[in-house]
């Protein structure tokens, strides 16, 4: 599309889905229960083990959990749970 107008049919159409003429929940706010479904669907538990005994130490129900705990980035929680290595010499990360 570089260097094209848009007709103005279409300028008209793009405008309204903007607006959520076309959207019958535009506007409205999810009930808590909703946003807890949401959560439970799309969260991914996370496993700490001890890098040394390999025991179980902690499990958190999503990973934004462990980042508020651990006070660390998100990037961070997954390139270790990615790659196996040992976080911070004490921990392993993982999904499972």
């Amino acid at each position: 599309m570089y260097g094209k107008t848009h007709s103005a049919e279409t300028l008209t159409k793009m405008s309204a889905a903007k607006s959520g003429e076309n959207n019958p929940m535009a506007g409205k706010p999810c009930s808590d229960k909703v946003k807890g479904i949401i959560k439970e669907i799309h969260s991914m538990p996370l496993y700490v083990y001890d890098a040394k005994t390999k025991s179980l130490l902690f499990r958190y129900d999503s990973q934004k959990d462990f980042v508020k705990a651990f006070k660390v980035s998100t990037k961070t929680v997954i390139k270790y749970v990615n790659s196996g290595d040992v976080f911070r010499k004490l921990y392993i990360l993982s999904n499972s």
